[in-house]
């Protein structure tokens, strides 16, 4: 076969087998914004959709990719949070947001290194299991006291009676 009497094929660029994809806007989640996460998720649980109202402007696609993250790289954290549910704290809530909002505004005025980055994520990993142990110290505290309450109150049944 020559060029010749080979067939002609035109092509206008478009390959219906490659998909376009644009530039990938990938966002790392804070201390602060983590901390936020697996305090929302302690006292609200997996529904990421009403998660999105804790987290102005992050869709649900963007939590439940954080969740799944979080679940592969700290899944004891993920695990203690989801299993000692706690009541959502509006004091915390507040002050977390805080601490999320005066970072950024940091992160706008300086940038960091790599490295400062990394030593920025092993402290608070750090101070994300020492919120964690707190959390549960807190909450075996509480079951002791009522415990003790419970014996109290037995105590004063038997002897009255």
């Amino acid at each position: 076969m020559s060029l010749e009497t080979s067939e002609i094929v035109y092509t206008d660029g478009f390959d219906p087998y490659q998909r376009k994809q644009g530039p990938r806007k990938k966002k790392r989640w804070t201390i602060e914004e983590t901390l936020k996460f697996y305090s929302v998720l302690s006292s609200i649980g997996t529904d990421f959709s009403l998660m999105m109202k804790y987290f102005p402007g992050c869709p649900r696609k963007v939590l439940k990719k954080k969740f799944k993250n979080e679940e592969k790289f700290n899944g004891d954290l993920i695990d203690r949070a989801l299993k000692n549910m706690l009541p959502m704290n509006d004091a915390l809530l507040e002050e977390l947001q805080n601490a999320t909002e005066d970072t950024k505004s940091k992160k706008l005025l300086a940038s960091s290194s790599a490295a400062n980055q990394r030593r920025n994520r092993a402290s608070g990993q750090i101070q994300l299991a020492n919120v964690r142990i707190q959390n549960s110290l807190a909450r075996e505290e509480a079951i002791v006291q009522e415990e003790i309450f419970t014996m109290e109150v037995a105590d004063n049944v038997t002897i009255q009676a």
